[in-house]
């Protein structure tokens, strides 16, 4: 169930939809040089970005639906969960099928925030 941030005993410090995520990655990525392509189809990476012979693949989550956009309503802990096991599981079929003459660097975007961190860690 989604929980309100500003009701948990730690709020997340950010707020973020997936594509809050994205633009955020890509605002980043094309300051620091690279071609940055976003994909279109949920099967497809969320953001390819190029530079010399550097790839990165980047799929991406945030800590609120979509639908809760503009709300204080973001994901509980097993929701988290949820996210973070997809994201690494979609992340590791991009390794298995990842075609490429760069040096390929796949990564998991998310929002900054301790609940997340502490799940990774």
């Amino acid at each position: 169930m989604p929980t309100i941030n500003s009701s948990q005993i730690h709020p997340d410090s950010v707020i973020m939809t997936p594509n809050d995520v994205n633009d955020s990655i890509v605002n980043y990525l094309e300051i620091k040089g690279f071609s940055v392509v976003r994909g279109t189809t949920h099967s497809e990476e969320d953001i390819r970005a190029v530079k010399n012979d550097l790839e990165l693949i980047i799929e991406s989550r945030g800590n609120q639906a979509y639908k809760n956009f503009g709300t204080d309503i973001v994901f509980d802990g097993s929701q988290l969960d949820i996210q973070l096991s997809e994201q690494l599981t979609q992340t590791m079929r991009f390794q298995q099928f990842c075609s490429t003459r760069n040096t390929a660097v796949f990564i998991m975007g998310f929002p900054d925030i301790n609940r997340v961190k502490e799940r990774v860690s």
